[in-house]
């Protein structure tokens, strides 16, 4: 089974110069603190962008953030995620985002959880890990260059009973990029983006939950 996108989330795109790309009419409980690189503030000392902050995540959440570059570091050259099993594995040339690569559709089992995993395997992998409820997350992981050495990527969206509920993270190397959490499909709390030196590109407030699936038109991978 081929994984796609969810709708709605933007996984590469840039913060456009006081332009989050949200619909206009949508913002009336929504307070921008920080609109794009044009305004980009220092960031507080209570929400710094490392794993370690218990501000951003739980416990569970940082050991669930730290786990991935350990169970999904390798898929490439040993298939199946450490913990799984492969059930089916079939390779393709495809392209993605512009690059072209040999990649595979494959369905993994995890052996110590009732969780199964519908992956699409190349330059980035993608994971859409549920169980039968519907809770899991969907995983977009690659390897990419950083100061001469090799760091895991990775964004991370966590899913309860079929809709986004928790955790929507971009993770590179050993700290966070930007920060998003969801309940019951909307998104509440604060939406937060920092620059490579730790500072704030974007920093909006949700006074109410906001449906960010259906008022953001940042399309996939621009």
């Amino acid at each position: 089974m081929a994984v796609k996108y969810p709708h709605g989330l933007a996984l590469y795109s840039s913060p456009q110069k006081n332009n989050l790309k949200l619909d206009v009419e949508s913002l009336s409980n929504v307070e921008i603190i920080v609109g794009g690189a044009a305004n980009q503030q220092s960031c507080p000392p209570e929400l710094i962008n490392a794993i370690s902050n218990t501000n951003l995540f739980t416990p569970e959440e940082r050991k669930l953030i730290e786990s991935i570059p350990v169970v999904y570091g390798h898929v490439a050259s040993n298939f199946a995620p450490i913990g799984s099993v492969s059930i089916h594995l079939d390779w393709f040339h495809s392209s993605l985002n512009a690059w072209r690569h040999l990649g595979g559709n494959a369905h993994f089992q995890f052996t110590n959880s009732d969780l199964h995993d519908d992956a699409a395997l190349g330059q980035t992998q993608i994971h859409h890990v549920r169980n039968k409820a519907g809770d899991g997350y969907d995983l977009y992981y690659r390897i990419e260059e950083k100061h001469g050495g090799m760091v895991p990527n990775f964004w991370l969206i966590q899913y309860k009973h079929g809709v986004p509920d928790g955790l929507r993270i971009n993770i590179l190397d050993d700290h966070c990029e930007q920060w998003m959490r969801f309940s019951n499909g909307l998104a509440v709390d604060q939406w937060l983006w920092w620059d490579s030196s730790g500072k704030l590109l974007v920093r909006v407030k949700f006074k109410a939950p906001y449906d960010y699936l259906k008022h953001s038109r940042t399309g996939l991978g621009s």
